[in-house]
């Protein structure tokens, strides 16, 4: 999981880079049984609203998580209210 959003990030770093946005990351690993084209769509649209609704110069910290049975991606902005997406 944390190979998809690090793909993810690459994928949306000249979005990030062109408002001065840095984004920082807290993954680790984490195997989920999942449509993993599915959940990269869904998180691609998460961080991209993250970047696009962000104000210049500021961050976005995107966090994966386990405990025994799930997993959570957390997509937190600066200044603003976090995203969680747990199961």
């Amino acid at each position: 999981m944390e190979e998809l959003i690090e793909k993810i990030i690459k994928k949306l770093d000249m979005n990030a880079k062109e408002k001065d946005i840095k984004i920082h990351k807290d993954l680790v690993p984490v195997e989920i049984k999942a449509d993993l084209q599915e959940v990269e769509q869904v998180l691609m649209n998460i961080l991209d609203n993250a970047i696009k609704y962000s104000k210049n110069n500021s961050q976005v910290l995107v966090s994966l998580s386990k405990s025994t049975d799930k997993a959570t991606i957390k997509v937190k902005l600066s200044q603003e209210s976090e995203h969680v997406l747990s199961g």
